[in-house]
């Protein structure tokens, strides 16, 4: 997937980071399917949300630190 134009450098920076470390999109990839399975069923629905937490605010806080 090519990298957009407009991205910061510092983001670009982090993402092949993230990139290089093998085993961490898996693991998030694991985690975010398992949370949103979790998350559709009325009986685990606040296990799902809280597995899904962690992520979304992972997701937020690189946002805000390294694309502004």
């Amino acid at each position: 997937m090519p990298v957009p134009d407009d991205l910061p450098d510092n983001l670009v920076k982090v993402m092949m980071a993230f990139m290089e470390i093998k085993w961490l999109m898996p693991l998030i990839a694991v985690e975010e399917i398992t949370g949103g399975l979790l998350f559709i069923t009325n009986k685990y629905r606040a296990l799902g949300a809280l597995i899904l937490f962690p992520v979304l605010v992972g997701i937020l806080l690189t946002a805000i630190i390294h694309a502004f």
